[in-house]
């Protein structure tokens, strides 16, 4: 194996990491999925409530687990985006500043 060939592979390894999208945090891709499933919950609880006025009968427990869901899934919401706030907050510490350049420097004076 020659030189050459050593830093051919650590370039297509570069060019590799450069097609792949940024990873969610495992923790917002877990919690977007659960969210998903409470908004499918309180569709199809919608649903049977709808079914239930349309024949006559009582809606009270119906309605009771409609507002459980409903509130589970803002509770699921305002997590998620405080968790999205922390992964911005983080990035944020996390990237090097520039340091300001003090004036007149690299600029030579008459």
């Amino acid at each position: 194996m020659a030189a050459g060939d050593g830093e051919q592979g650590v370039q297509d390894r570069k060019a590799c990491r450069a097609d792949v999208m940024p990873r969610k945090s495992p923790k917002l891709k877990v919690l977007g999925t659960r969210i998903a499933d409470a908004q499918h919950i309180i569709d199809a609880q919608q649903a049977l409530l709808e079914k239930l006025r349309i024949n006559g009968e009582p809606t009270h427990e119906a309605e009771g687990a409609l507002r459980t869901y409903v509130s589970a899934l803002m509770h699921l919401r305002a997590h998620e985006k405080r968790l999205k706030l922390e992964a911005k907050a983080k990035r944020g510490e996390t990237k090097k500043l520039k340091k300001p350049r003090p004036e007149g420097a690299g600029v030579e004076g008459d």
